[in-house]
């Protein structure tokens, strides 16, 4: 035993010594070029620390990652708006400045995708299911399938119907409802089904609650694509264990269902049926059309899984912390039902397109949720060559990350009041004065979220249908939500019919 204890002993302290080494060799390659930077060196939070913060709110139950960064810009970054830290015992440089994220997100060239976060660095399952799309891949193949997709998400409103439909059917289940609404189910069955008839062409019933195994498995997989094990050790998916032969069986289901959609696509296309249901469908007809840069179906089914997947995930996500902001206060909740009664002169049967881009304070509603609740967060970067960010050279091949929550839950930028639920912050000449990078929830530049119009109709239709119906208040201690990241599951609502 106390052979033991002078081993761990002996280890922490080789541990901490040789932290302390290499933190001071990180921080010498972080120098000051410029009088823009405050210090000689870039502030560097220690690997121990950052390794130690990390664990911590690991076990916490939030993304670790997230507030360890703000926690860390708060000790180590606020006077540059940039620091080191570390990414597990990956050198990591946190980027908060929007001028600094301007740059990063207008030059992908310069600031491609660290290759951590390609498809292939996240392990067999997470590579299997999502594969390699948009959202992980770079350079010329990017290109190619960006030009390819680009056009399915020209025209979103004509899908506006079918937003409609599913929207109407969440509120009719919602009055049906004796007692509190659970928000994330709800939201979520209604995402999926919306993102079911968009993307694919199939209403999945999730709101009906009908039972489809094709849904049951894309559910299976998203609840153990990122295991911790099998990422870090993707040898292990290969061994004739009984979990691993489930998943290759969901897997095999969903993608059977995928690729006989993709197959439909194309003899509806080959057949000439010039009427695109889909955006699956349009993504088919491009497909066949451009002969530069035709994508193989693997790279359809790719894509198609992340449309569905961050369409339907973070969309119910940031409603459910619209439907919190909107309980917690309720004179937001008064302006809001004010204005949509007003832009619809009372009669919400005629609501258009066009009648909900003249809602402005939805608009800023909406800003503001995001704001303080982002729905996702950046994907690491890695510097083609040496770089100055906010006046310290940052070598070439070392990872930057535009911090989205602590930008965008930095008074530096948002001024005094930040914590506050504000959306006048949205309005007038106030709303001028926001940085444009410092409001980044859908990303920004070049590699900008597609579906960020597809989300933002969907979210202002729900809102607009939903308040003219109901006033929403929160249950008596009702877990409180105002820093979190993710909704909690029993997060629920209680409604009551406008008279």
């Amino acid at each position: 035993m106390i052979e033991l204890i002078v081993a761990l002993l002996s280890l922490t302290l080789i541990l901490y010594i040789s932290s302390i080494v290499v933190d001071k060799k990180v921080t010498s390659k972080f120098k000051k070029v410029d009088e823009r930077a405050k210090h000689d060196t870039l502030q560097t939070v220690g690997i121990l620390t950052a390794f130690t913060n990390l664990l911590k709110q690991f076990y916490s139950g939030v993304r670790a990652p997230t507030f360890s960064e703000f926690e860390s810009y708060q000790k180590h970054g606020r006077d540059d708006g940039i620091f080191h830290s570390y990414l597990g015992f990956i050198g990591n440089v946190i980027v908060i400045n929007p001028e600094a994220i301007k740059t990063i997100m207008l030059h992908s060239i310069t600031y491609p995708k660290y290759p951590l976060f390609l498809s292939s660095g996240f392990g067999d399952y997470a590579s299997n299911f999502f594969g390699n799309n948009l959202a992980v891949i770079d350079g010329d193949e990017w290109k190619k399938q960006r030009h390819v997709i680009n056009p399915a998400f020209y025209d979103i409103g004509k899908f506006y119907p079918a937003f409609e439909e599913h929207v109407d059917k969440f509120i009719k289940n919602a009055e049906r409802q004796n007692g509190p609404v659970n928000v994330p189910k709800n939201l979520t069955n209604m995402t999926v089904d919306i993102l079911g008839t968009t993307v694919l062409g199939q209403d999945f019933g999730a709101q009906d609650s009908r039972l489809n195994t094709v849904t049951d498995s894309y559910y299976f997989m998203m609840s153990n694509a990122f295991k911790p094990l099998y990422t870090v050790l993707p040898f292990l998916t290969k061994l004739p264990t009984k979990f691993n032969k489930e998943f290759n069986q969901h897997l095999k289901i969903f993608d059977d269902f995928i690729y006989s959609l993709i197959r439909k696509s194309h003899d509806k296309y080959k057949n000439g049926t010039d009427k695109q249901e889909t955006l699956l469908d349009m993504m088919v007809k491009t497909q066949l059309e451009d002969s530069e840069n035709q994508l193989s179906d693997r790279e359809l089914r790719d894509n198609t899984v992340l449309f569905f997947v961050a369409g339907h995930e973070t969309t119910a996500a940031t409603l459910a912390f619209q439907l919190y902001r909107i309980g917690l206060h309720s004179e937001v909740q008064q302006k809001l039902y004010e204005e949509i009664l007003d832009v619809v002169s009372g009669d919400i049967e005629n609501l258009t397109l066009d009648l909900l881009q003249k809602m402005e304070y939805m608009d800023a509603f909406i800003k503001e949720t995001m704001r303080l609740h982002p729905p996702a967060i950046l994907q690491g970067r890695v510097t083609t060559q040496d770089v100055t960010l906010c006046g310290y050279r940052i070598p070439k091949g070392t990872m930057v990350t535009p911090s989205v929550y602590s930008v965008q839950h930095s008074d530096v930028y948002y001024g005094q009041d930040v914590k506050q639920f504000r959306p006048e912050r949205w309005l007038g000449e106030e709303a001028k004065k926001i940085h444009r990078f410092a409001h980044i929830p859908f990303s920004a530049g070049p590699r900008v979220c597609l579906g960020n119009n597809f989300s933002l109709i969907e979210q202002k239709l729900f809102l607009a249908k939903f308040l003219i119906k109901f006033v929403v208040k929160l249950q008596p201690g009702q877990i409180n939500l105002e820093a979190a990241l993710d909704v909690n599951k029993d997060f629920a609502v209680n409604l009551s019919t406008r008279q």
